[in-house]
């Protein structure tokens, strides 16, 4: 009973050696990092839409940033990839066709 009681302290130190935290990487995620940043922006923006109205210029703020998002979220940020389908493909291999054509 000693013995495995003596083997298995062993093999937990053996393991627990072996997660030392100099040998990990950190864990870095981008999807975490565009979160942080999108949150960034929407408290600057309160922030700036509170100063402007303060300053009674909140209205013409929100319609300018308004017309920034609808700016922003038309063009494209990155081009397709290679072998990557457009929407129009994929409306035709579905079989959606034109009401000229019917």
């Amino acid at each position: 009973m000693e013995r495995k009681l003596a083997e298995f302290r062993a093999r937990k130190k053996g393991q627990t050696e072996a997660k030392k935290p100099a040998d990990r990487k950190p864990n870095t995620c981008p999807q975490m990092a565009l979160a942080h940043l999108t949150l960034l922006k929407v408290l600057l923006w309160l922030v700036l839409l509170g100063l402007f109205s303060e300053l009674e210029f909140g209205l013409p703020f929100f319609v300018i940033s308004l017309f920034y998002w609808l700016y922003e979220g038309l063009r494209s940020p990155k081009l397709r990839q290679p072998g990557e389908m457009s929407t129009y493909s994929l409306e035709g291999e579905m079989g959606y066709r034109s009401m000229a054509n019917r």
